[in-house]
C-alpha cells in the first residue's frame, strides 16, 4: 500500500470529518430541527418561534452544504456550511454537541490555502486536538461520581461478567477507562511511543463500538460512528508519523488554546463540560422537570423519559430530561444551567400555575446541598 503523501492526508482529513459530521446530523434529524417536542435553547431569551419550515430548510442547507464540502472543496461552501451552522446554534444550544464542536473546530483549518509541506499546520493542530481530548476526557473522568458510579457494572452485566468481578475489581475496571486515555494521550506525544498509543486507541475505539453497539439505537447513536472519524484521524495524523509535533502557524495554537488550557478552566465550572471534553464523566449536571399530575396531559409526554411514576399517590411526575433526550433526539441535553432555563421558559408558556410545575438541577454529585430550584415566578 502507497504511503499517503502529507497533502493527501490534509484532504483525507477534511473528507473524513466532513462525512461524519454529515452521518451524526442525519444521525440526529431531530436535533436541528424545530418541529419537535423536546423544547428549544435559544441563545437569546424572546426569540420568536421557529417555524417548522424554516427549520427543515435550514437543516436541509447545513447538511446540503457539509455534502458540498465532502464532494468538492469550496471555501464559498464551507463558509456557508459554518454560518448556517451557527444560526441553528445560536437558535438552540443543545446542539452544541461534543462531536459538533470537535468537527467544527477542524473543518475551519481549511479556510486556510493549504501547501504540499502542510505549512499552516493542519496535521499538527489535529494531532494537538486529539492529545488533548484523550488527556481531558481522562482526568474528568477521575471523580468519585464516575469512579463509584454503575457504569462499570452495566458494562460487566453487559459481558456477562458481572459476577466474576468483585467490587474492588469492578473499582480498579473504573480506574482503567480513565487511565488507558490519559496513557493515550501521552503516547502519542511522543516520537519513540507514538505507536503503541495508536495500537491503544484502537483498543480503546473498538471496545466502545462493541460495547455501544447493542444500545447504540436507543442511546446516543452519534457516538458510534464518532469514534470511527477518530480512529480514521489517528490513522491519517498518527500511524508511521515519527515527525515531532511543530506548533507552526495559526491553527496548533488556536488548539492549544481551546483544546489543552480552555479545559482546565472547566475544573473550576468556568468554562462549559461539552467543549472542555467533560462528556460521559457523570460531573454534568442534571435537569428535571416536576409536574402536578393533572397537568402530566397537557404536555403531551411518553412515559419513558420520566425518573419515576408513583404508584397509588398524588403529587404528580418527574421528567428525567436527559432522558427524555436521548429519547427523542437521541444525543444528550446540553447540561448548563442557561440553557435549562431557557428550555424551563417553554414550559411556562403552557400556562401550568407556579405551583404545579417546578424545575430541578442537581450538580454532581446528587444530593440535596447540590439542587437547585426554580419555578416560572423565578
Amino acid at each position: 500500500m502507497t504511503e499517503l503523501t502529507i497533502e493527501s492526508k490534509v484532504k483525507w482529513i477534511g473528507k473524513t470529518v466532513a462525512l461524519f459530521f454529515t452521518i451524526g446530523i442525519l444521525g440526529s434529524i431531530n436535533l436541528w430541527i424545530s418541529d419537535r417536542h423536546f423544547p428549544l435553547a435559544p441563545v437569546l431569551s424572546g426569540l420568536p418561534t421557529v417555524p417548522p419550515a424554516l427549520g427543515w430548510f435550514l437543516f436541509t442547507a447545513v447538511v446540503s452544504s457539509l455534502l458540498g464540502v465532502l464532494l468538492r472543496f469550496d471555501k464559498r461552501v464551507l463558509l456557508l456550511f459554518l454560518v448556517v451552522l451557527s444560526v441553528l446554534i445560536f437558535m438552540d444550544q443543545n446542539r452544541i454537541q461534543p462531536w459538533v464542536y470537535f468537527y467544527s473546530l477542524i473543518l475551519i483549518f481549511y479556510f486556510e490555502k493549504k501547501n504540499k509541506e502542510d505549512g499552516d499546520g493542519t496535521i499538527p493542530a489535529v494531532q494537538i486536538l486529539l492529545i488533548c481530548m484523550y488527556l481531558w476526557s481522562g482526568v474528568h473522568k477521575l471523580n468519585d461520581n464516575y469512579l463509584n458510579s454503575d457504569f462499570t457494572r452495566s458494562i460487566l452485566v453487559l459481558i456477562d461478567l458481572e459476577n466474576i468481578f468483585t467490587p474492588d475489581l469492578q473499582k480498579i475496571v473504573a480506574y482503567l477507562i480513565p487511565i488507558s486515555e490519559i496513557l493515550v494521550g501521552v503516547l502519542l506525544i511522543f516520537k519513540t511511543s507514538r505507536q503503541v498509543g495508536f495500537l491503544l486507541s484502537i483498543v480503546i475505539h473498538i471496545s466502545i463500538i462493541i460495547l455501544l453497539s447493542p444500545i447504540g439505537l436507543s442511546y446516543d447513536s452519534i457516538v458510534i460512528p464518532w469514534n470511527l472519524a477518530i480512529l480514521i484521524l489517528n490513522y491519517l495524523v498518527f500511524y508511521k508519523n515519527q515527525n515531532s509535533i511543530l506548533v507552526n502557524g495559526w491553527k496548533p495554537y488556536l488548539v492549544l488554546g481551546l483544546a489543552g488550557l480552555m479545559p482546565a478552566l472547566n475544573l473550576f465550572h468556568a468554562t462549559d463540560d461539552f467543549v472542555s471534553f467533560s462528556w460521559y464523566s457523570k460531573k454534568n449536571k442534571r435537569f428535571y422537570i416536576a409536574v402536578s399530575e393533572k397537568y402530566w396531559p397537557v404536555l403531551k409526554l411518553k412515559s419513558e423519559v420520566l425518573l419515576q411514576i408513583p404508584e397509588n399517590t398524588a403529587g404528580g411526575y418527574i421528567i428525567d430530561v436527559n432522558k427524555w433526550s436521548y429519547s427523542e433526539l437521541h444525543v444528550p441535553a446540553y447540561p448548563e444551567f442557561r440553557v435549562f432555563k431557557r428550555m424551563s421558559q417553554s414550559f411556562c408558556s403552557r400556562n401550568i400555575p407556579s405551583t404545579d410545575l417546578i424545575f430541578l438541577m442537581y450538580q454532581q454529585p446528587m444530593k440535596n446541598e447540590n439542587l437547585t430550584k426554580w419555578t416560572c415566578e423565578d
